[in-house]
């Protein structure tokens, strides 16, 4: 007879919660011609200018959509180039060894996730400006407005607090948070786009918690003394 029914389930849970973990189930190795179209979507707009440069579009601010309506910058915002400076060289060179090292199949999920980054950037800059902050002078922010956006850097900082984002390798949980930390501060700095790069924390934050919630329900957890009685022998 055992004494102890809910040893085995008490040493799992135990388990479960003192070993190191992983994204490795989102663990997808890539073939190199992916990787290699992926890293090269942040140099897209060079290769433009190169080619014909009246085919490059401006870069995407708030005013556009709040004052002219026009939602074409929007829409090719991650493919814009406004600045040829040595920061905005280094920003798209940190973009392409990010997408080649860590995501290489993420180009399309970046993409989708710019629609909600863009609007509540939008939001932001209508708030400081326009709406509350003509109100509060306090709140007045002129560049939460006007700062333009470029490039897939917001993009590659939101997707990251995804933990359902297939990854190149395994990230240990212990040192994504510094990577995501390390990457922002310096894309934001390079691009100088403080309100942008905020923005699409605070986007990437509400989408991880939003995984886990609905994680956590379609899991369904019971605690273990409930399994007492199914674990019990019978007589």
């Amino acid at each position: 007879m055992d004494l102890f029914p809910c040893h085995d389930h008490f040493v799992k849970i135990i388990t479960r919660t003192t070993m190191p973990t992983t994204r490795s189930p989102t663990f997808q190795p890539t073939k190199k011609w992916i990787r290699v179209l992926a890293a090269s979507a942040p140099i897209i707009p060079w290769l433009v200018q190169l080619v014909q440069p009246r085919w490059l579009r401006s870069p995407f601010t708030p005013r556009q959509l709040i004052y002219t309506h026009n939602s074409i910058p929007l829409i090719f915002a991650p493919w814009t180039l406004e600045h040829t400076s040595l920061p905005a060289v280094l920003s798209r060179a940190v973009q392409v060894a990010v997408f080649w090292n860590t995501l290489p199949c993420s180009v399309i999920y970046c993409y989708l996730l710019w629609a909600p980054v863009a609007l509540v950037r939008t939001l932001v800059g209508y708030l400081l400006s326009r709406s509350v902050g003509w109100a509060y002078p306090s709140l007045f922010c002129h560049w939460a407005l006007y700062e333009t956006v470029e490039g897939f850097g917001p993009l590659l900082v939101a997707i990251l607090f995804i933990p359902s984002t297939p990854v190149n390798h395994p990230v240990p949980e212990a040192q994504i948070g510094y990577m995501i930390a390390g990457l922002t501060f310096a894309l934001a700095l390079l691009d100088r786009a403080p309100w942008t790069y905020g923005v699409a924390v605070v986007c990437g934050s509400v989408l991880a918690l939003g995984y886990h919630v609905v994680r956590l329900a379609r899991q369904n957890p019971k605690h273990p003394m409930m399994l007492m009685h199914t674990n019990m022998p019978r007589s």
